[in-house]
């Protein structure tokens, strides 16, 4: 919503405020939606988050989501320690 507001560039400033307002409703809903867990309301979850999903003999495809993880990692003198990364599901199944 601010990135509109730099390109736009609105010369009302009620315009100027609610444009990063509506942005930031509309990406709460999108959040809230896309995170919500069928498994509380007695439904099933779908199989998202990886890219192929193998479920009760079917093959989904679905986009792969990002998720932060830790990596091990290990310097020049031979230390070990950790790193922040992501990580993504290729392939999920259920049979």
């Amino acid at each position: 919503g601010g990135g509109i507001d730099l390109l736009v560039q609105p010369d009302d400033e009620q315009i100027a405020f609610g444009i990063p307002l509506l942005a930031s409703m509309v990406g709460m809903g999108i959040a809230i939606h896309a995170t919500r867990d069928d498994r509380a309301t007695g439904g099933e979850p779908e199989d998202s988050g990886s890219l192929l999903a193998y479920r009760d003999g079917t093959l989904r495809l679905g986009a792969p989501i990002p998720v932060p993880t830790l990596l091990p990692f290990e310097d020049q003198n031979g230390r070990g320690s950790w790193r922040p990364g992501l990580s993504m599901e290729l392939f999920r199944a259920r049979f």
